[in-house]
């Protein structure tokens, strides 16, 4: 995606990090998968599903049916 240097990851389904300029956010759990599309969405983020170190098209995002709630912010240092 041309201009976009910011993406989510899924690292062995159990984080996800998504980064900005800024910010760095890890989703722990999310109660809902929809609540992850939408925040890329508005933090026009692109997803990237890495797993097992390969990095790969999300497939019917089932690397995300486990995450429930919790979203940690971290200021970039």
């Amino acid at each position: 995606m041309p201009g976009c240097h910011e993406r989510i990851t899924a690292i062995k389904a159990s984080k996800i990090l998504l980064q900005s300029s800024t910010y760095k956010v890890v989703f722990g759990k999310l109660r809902r998968q929809e609540d992850l599309f939408k925040i890329s969405k508005a933090l026009k983020i692109q997803l990237v599903n890495i797993y097992n170190g390969t990095r790969t098209p999300p497939q019917n995002n089932q690397f995300l049916t486990n995450f429930e709630k919790d979203i940690t912010f971290f200021e970039k240092s």
